[in-house]
C-alpha cells in the first residue's frame, strides 16, 4: 500500500516552497528556527483545515531547535541528482521495485498533494500496471486527515483483497 510517495527520481526539481527549506542559511533558520516545515505542513499538506488538537499533535514533537534537526536533515537528504550523497541509494531502491511487480499493490492517493502530484501516481501505475488505485479527489498529502473514513475503508478493502 502506497500513499503519496516516491521511490524513484521523476524530474529532479522541488517545488519552490520545499526547495527554500534547503537554501543555505535561510533553510536552516526557517526549518530549525521557525519550524517552517512542520508548521507549513499543517496547512499545505491538507486540503481541509486541521483541528487545533491535530495541528498541535503534528507540531509538538518539533518544539525546539534541537528537536528539528531531523526535519532539516530530511529535507536536505532529498536526492535530486547523481551528485547527491543519497542518489546511489535511491537508484538501489528504484531497481528493487521490480521485485514487487508480482505482488498485490494498492495506491491510495490524495489528488491535491502539491509535492507528490498525479505525475508520481502515473509513474507508480506505469511500474505496477496491475495496482489497484483509489484516488482521493478532496485530499492532500495527509489524505488520512482530509478523508479519514474513506481512507480507512480503502485500507480495509486493500487488506481484504
Amino acid at each position: 500500500m502506497l500513499c503519496n510517495t516516491a521511490a524513484f527520481p521523476l524530474d529532479g526539481k522541488l517545488p519552490l516552497r520545499l526547495a527554500a527549506c534547503r537554501w543555505p542559511v535561510f533553510g536552516k533558520l526557517a526549518v530549525r528556527g521557525l519550524n517552517a516545515f512542520a508548521r507549513g505542513a499543517t496547512w499545505m499538506a491538507v486540503a481541509k483545515p486541521l483541528t487545533p488538537l491535530a495541528k498541535r499533535g503534528y507540531l509538538l514533537p518539533y518544539d525546539s531547535w534541537e528537536n528539528r534537526i531531523a526535519t532539516h536533515a530530511f529535507v536536505e537528504d532529498i536526492p535530486l541528482g547523481p551528485g547527491h550523497p543519497s542518489w546511489a541509494e535511491l537508484v538501489v531502491i528504484e531497481r528493487a521495485l521490480a521485485g514487487f511487480r508480482e505482488l498485490p499493490v494498492r495506491l491510495l492517493w490524495g489528488m491535491r498533494d502539491w509535492v507528490f502530484t498525479e505525475r508520481y501516481l502515473a509513474e507508480w501505475q506505469r511500474r505496477f500496471p496491475h495496482a489497484g488505485v483509489q484516488r482521493f479527489e478532496q485530499a492532500g498529502h495527509y489524505l488520512f486527515e482530509d478523508e479519514p473514513a474513506a481512507f480507512v475503508e480503502g485500507v480495509r478493502r486493500a487488506l481484504r483483497s
